[in-house]
């Protein structure tokens, strides 16, 4: 995964973190949000925090607020669209 090969690419510039904060937008940040959430449970530690811009929790996760693993925050705005609108953003929110 993408991921991975980043973070090969940091090891290789000397930096010597395990942690990170994961990103994305739109489609990006649903695909982060499932990966961080699985990560979160598969390798605890590894996901410091999770921040999406029109994108947010899936549905698969019941309660997101209590059950994701690590602090998650959405950035969105009044025009981002349907997939991305305050009322399925809000459905993500305990």
């Amino acid at each position: 995964m993408y991921i991975n090969f980043v973070k090969s690419e940091y090891k290789k510039l000397g930096v010597t973190n395990t942690s990170f904060f994961y990103g994305g937008h739109s489609l990006g940040s649903a695909a982060i949000a499932k990966w961080a959430h699985d990560q979160n449970h598969n390798q605890p530690g590894d996901v410091l925090g999770v921040y999406v811009q029109g994108g947010y929790a899936p549905r698969a996760i019941t309660d997101p607020a209590r059950n994701y693993g690590s602090p998650f925050l959405t950035v969105g705005g009044q025009y981002d669209g349907w997939l991305a609108s305050i009322t399925r953003v809000s459905l993500s929110f305990d």
